[in-house]
């Protein structure tokens, strides 16, 4: 994406903005990379029950349809991945500066 926006004239500003929201939107996508055997799935297994289950019922094989899995998506980043990620990010710094004081 980001070679393609480079060569594309696209204002730099315009090219920050969609480079930073590519980067965001697929972090959902890559938590899959952090479960563990012993883990409980966590914010991954939110982000699938999200786009999966409407109004307490498990998508039919075909899902909900595109409209649906985008509204959804877009909620869950928003109201849990966004919150959840920057207490993770607090949490990590206030580690950090306990170990750089011991």
């Amino acid at each position: 994406m980001s070679l393609a926006l480079v060569s594309s004239g696209v204002p730099l500003s315009i090219r920050n903005n969609l480079l930073i929201s590519w980067y965001l939107v697929r972090n959902n996508l890559w938590d899959w990379q952090s479960l563990q055997p012993y883990s409980d799935g966590g914010i991954f297994f939110e982000f699938c029950d999200a786009l999966e289950v409407k109004d307490d019922q498990v998508a039919p094989a075909s899902g909900w349809g595109l409209d649906y899995a985008l509204g959804a998506w877009a909620s869950f980043f928003s109201d849990t991945y966004l919150p959840f990620s920057k207490l993770l990010h607090r949490l990590s710094a206030q580690a950090s500066l306990r170990m750089s004081m011991s």
